[in-house]
C-alpha cells in the first residue's frame, strides 16, 4: 500500500541517543526475545526524556522484520505528534518507508473532525480515516481508543471486520503484533480494558461487556508514561496489564538523596517490577551515565510578602516578577512562565510590556482552540523572542522542544504536576541553545511546603 501515507521516508538523518535511551531499547529487545509468545511492559521515562524516539526506533526494527504495529492513544493530537516523529527521519532499512493509517472515525462525528480541544501544532497533515477503511496490508496503524474500542463490544461487527482482518494479518508467518499505548497512566480506562481483553483473549473481570475475542497468539504490549503513580486505584490496572520488567541498578530505589532534596518515590514502591525505568527525573537532571546534566541548578526565590510597606497583591507580585525576568531577558533563550491563574497571566503580560519585553498569553479563557494553536505556532518558531505566559494547560501534552528556560510561579504539592512542568525544558532539539536549561522557582507568600 505504498501509494498511501508513508513513514520512514523523511529527509532528516536520525541523531544519537542518550545512554538511558540505548539501555531502554536494549531492555525492550531482551524482553521481546525472552518472553514468548506474549509480553507486556511499561516504558517509564521522565517527560522530555525522548520516549517517542525510543519507541520509534524499536518499532522500526520490528517493521523491518515484517511485523505490524498498532499505536494507540486517547487523543488524536498525541497520535499526530507520534506520526510527525515517525515520519521525520529517513528509514535506513526500507527505501520507500512503511505504510500507515490514522484511524479516528466511526465513533460519532466526521472522521476529519478533531476530538476535543487539542492544542498541539501538527507537523504533518495526516488523512483521518474510518475504522472500516483499514487495509490488511497497512504496516502501522495510529488509532484513537475511542474509535477501535468497538471492535470488542459493538454489535454491528461488520463495521469492524477490516480491523479484525488487520489483526489476524499481524499473526501470519509467525509474526508478532506490537501494541504501543501512549500516556499509559490512563490504563484504568474501561474502553481500553475492553479492547485489550478482546485482542489478548482475556475472559476475566476486565472483559465485562466484551463480545468479540481475537486471542492473538504473538503480541507485545508496550505502555509509555512519564508518571506511573496517579493514585492507588490505578495500581491494580497497572499490575494486571504490564507484567514484564527489566532490572537496572537503580530502578528499585525508593529513596534518593539528591541536591534538590530528599524524595520518597512512592510509585516505585507500589508498582511491581513490571516496567523499564532506567532513569528518574532526578538522575536525568543531575547527569546520568557520565553525561552532562541537562539542568543548571534551579534558582529558588521567595517573593516578598510586603512591597513598599504594603501587603503584596497579585499585581505587585507580577510587577516584581516582570522585573526579575528583565534582568535575564533575552540571554536565557526561549522562555515560558507558568502562573497560577488567568488574571495573573494577563497582568504579567501587561507588566512585561511596560518593561519592553514581548510576550504572548496561552490561557483557556478568552482564547479559542484555534487561537491557542496560533499562539503555539508562533512560539515554536525558532525566531520568536516572545515570552510565553501560560497557566496549567501548558503542563501536559504540549511540546516546545527548544524551550530553554521556565519560570514556575504556580506552586503545587503534586509530584506528577511538578515533573510534567520540569519536563517542558528537558527535551532535545536541533535549535536548542548549548547552555543547560534553567528552572526559576518562585515562592509566593501563600506557598505551601
Amino acid at each position: 500500500m505504498m501509494d498511501g501515507q508513508v513513514i520512514g521516508n523523511g529527509t532528516e538523518q536520525q541523531g544519537g541517543l542518550r545512554n538511558y535511551q540505548k539501555e531502554t531499547i536494549d531492555a525492550l529487545r531482551q524482553i521481546d526475545s525472552n518472553e514468548k509468545p506474549r509480553f507486556s511492559t511499561l516504558v517509564n521515562l521522565p517527560t522530555g526524556a525522548g520516549k517517542t524516539e525510543v519507541i520509534r526506533r524499536f518499532c522500526m526494527e520490528k517493521l523491518e522484520a515484517g511485523n505490524k504495529v498498532l499505536f494507540i492513544a486517547d487523543r488524536i493530537a498525541l497520535l499526530e505528534q507520534a506520526i510527525s516523529v515517525f515520519a521525520r527521519y529517513k528509514c535506513t532499512c526500507k527505501k520507500d518507508g512503511y505504510s500507515y493509517q490514522l484511524i479516528c472515525g466511526d465513533h460519532g462525528g466526521s472522521p476529519n473532525d478533531d476530538e476535543g480541544d487539542d492544542d498541539e501544532e501538527k507537523d504533518i497533515n495526516s488523512k483521518k480515516e474510518k475504522v472500516s477503511k483499514i487495509k490488511p496490508e497497512t504496516d502501522i496503524l495510529f488509532a484513537s481508543i475511542g474509535t477501535i474500542k468497538g471492535v470488542a463490544t459493538d454489535e454491528d461487527t461488520d463495521k469492524f471486520d477490516s480491523l479484525g482482518k488487520w489483526l489476524e494479518e499481524s499473526q501470519k508467518k509467525g509474526k508478532r503484533l506490537y501494541v504501543v499505548y501512549d500516556e499509559a497512566h490512563h490504563v484504568g480506562n474501561n474502553s481500553l480494558g475492553a479492547f485489550l481483553s478482546a485482542i489478548f483473549g482475556c475472559r476475566d473481570t476486565y472483559a465485562k461487556g466484551v463480545r468479540n475475542f481475537y486471542n492473538l497468539t504473538e503480541i507485545g504490549l508496550i505502555g509509555l508514561t512519564a508518571t506511573v503513580y496517579r493514585g492507588d486505584k490505578f495500581i491494580g490496572s497497572f499490575n494486571a496489564w504490564f507484567k514484564n520488567g527489566y532490572d537496572f541498578k537503580n530502578n528499585r530505589i525508593v529513596y534518593i538523596n539528591s541536591k534538590y532534596g530528599n524524595y520518597v518515590l512512592d510509585d516505585i514502591g507500589k508498582i511491581r517490577n513490571n516496567r523499564i525505568a532506567p532513569v528518574d527525573i532526578m538522575q536525568l537532571t543531575e547527569g546520568y551515565g557520565g553525561e552532562e546534566p541537562v539542568l543548571a541548578d534551579p534558582d529558588f526565590i521567595k517573593v516578598p510578602d510586603f512591597m513598599d510597606g504594603k501587603p503584596a497583591t497579585e499585581e505587585m507580585e507580577m510587577e516584581y516578577l516582570a522585573g526579575r525576568i528583565k534582568k535575564h531577558f533575552p540571554k536565557l533563550g526561549k522562555t515560558a512562565v507558568i502562573v497560577r491563574n488567568e488574571t495573573m497571566a494577563k497582568t504579567l503580560c501587561m507588566e512585561l510590556e511596560k518593561q519592553g519585553i514581548p510576550s504572548i498569553r496561552f490561557t483557556s479563557k478568552g482564547l479559542s482552540a484555534g487561537e491557542r494553536k496560533t499562539v503555539l505556532k508562533k512560539f515554536r518558531n525558532p525566531e520568536c523572542k516572545d515570552i510565553l505566559v501560560a497557566i496549567s494547560i501548558f503542563d501536559e501534552g504540549i511540546d516546545v522542544p527548544d524551550l530553554n528556560t521556565i519560570y514556575l510561579y504556580a506552586p503545587t504539592n503534586s509530584q506528577v504536576v511538578l515533573r510534567q512542568r520540569v519536563g517542558r525544558v528537558l527535551r532535545q532539539a536541533k535549535n536548542k541553545r548549548e547552555e543547560k536549561r534553567i528552572i526559576w522557582q518562585y515562592y509566593p507568600k501563600d506557598c505551601k511546603t
